[in-house]
């Protein structure tokens, strides 16, 4: 299914410079999360029984943010989704125990998976209603985090589900525009690499959701390979400008910076019913919601 085309390695020069921009205050530790725009939520209406088929799914990303201490409130955040999966990103030992503590009854079916404790950032994790009935942690093979590969049966259908965590773009000193374009080339190299291990996992067979932070705008190469290779960006298929709806944003002295850098992707056998963005004042990103029917 997954075949790397290289001329999606470059976007816009212009694109770059701005990802560049938006990125380079992630390691800012002065600043602080900026309020986000709202996408509202659908009104919640019974669809018609379908004895077929799975019924519909509400599927939830979130990166807490590591550094979150607002951990009671978050949990309730999630609880207020109503989702049936959800795929947490940055999760911390303490926020895990919360969720075993708070959240045990309404998703039964949990796993969390860190690489080698070497970056706060680096645990992730799938709470679910409905069984997990294979789970993998795959190491990063480029990047810091890897990604989390798991089977769900949803009322007797198998499907597949990746948590991914894309590398983050980083510098650490005051360089030249060169320089800045150099690091953002890299990053999206090992983006490219990254996804391709993710795609490379892939069971053809298996209705499939790719969901997460991908740490990269719409135009850069992460996203873009996810749709050549037939993906549909949940989001996008029920606002006419989804760009208006960042799930990233941060402040930096009086600037405050947004951007679309977490997804829901599902393959052609998926349909959107809905999708919104709820805030979380205490994370630098939102929680991404999809309302999503298995066709096939």
């Amino acid at each position: 299914m997954y075949q790397l085309r290289s001329s999606l390695w470059f976007s816009s020069i212009g694109m770059m410079v701005l990802l560049v921009i938006i990125s380079i205050t992630i390691i800012r530790s002065q600043s602080q999360p900026a309020e986000p725009n709202k996408s509202t939520p659908p009104v919640d209406s019974q669809l018609p029984a379908d004895h077929h088929h799975p019924p519909p799914l509400t599927v939830v990303t979130h990166n807490i943010n590591w550094g979150n201490q607002a951990l009671h409130e978050t949990i309730d955040l999630i609880l207020q989704t109503n989702a049936d999966i959800v795929a947490l990103q940055e999760t911390t030992v303490e926020f895990e125990s919360l969720i075993e503590q708070h959240l045990a009854q309404h998703y039964p079916h949990r796993t969390f998976f860190g690489h080698d404790g070497n970056y706060y950032a680096e645990r992730m994790g799938i709470l679910s209603r409905y069984p997990l009935d294979r789970v993998e942690f795959h190491p990063p093979v480029a990047g810091v985090f890897g990604f989390l590969h798991t089977t769900i049966t949803v009322e007797h259908t198998p499907i597949q589900l990746i948590n991914v965590h894309l590398e983050p773009f980083e510098l650490t000193s005051q360089v030249g525009m060169w320089q800045l374009l150099q690091a953002m080339m890299k990053t999206e190299n090992v983006h490219r690499l990254e996804v391709d291990s993710i795609l490379s996992t892939v069971d053809d067979n298996l209705p499939t959701l790719i969901v997460g932070d991908f740490n990269s705008m719409p135009a850069h190469v992460a996203p873009q390979t996810m749709l050549t290779q037939g993906f549909q960006d949940s989001f996008t298929l029920t606002h006419e400008n989804p760009e208006q709806f960042p799930t990233w944003n941060w402040v930096v002295g009086e600037i405050n910076l947004t951007a679309r850098i977490d997804y829901i992707f599902h393959d052609s056998r998926w349909s959107t019913n809905a999708s919104w963005i709820n805030d979380n004042p205490h994370s630098d990103h939102v929680l991404l919601i999809s309302k999503l029917t298995l066709h096939k």
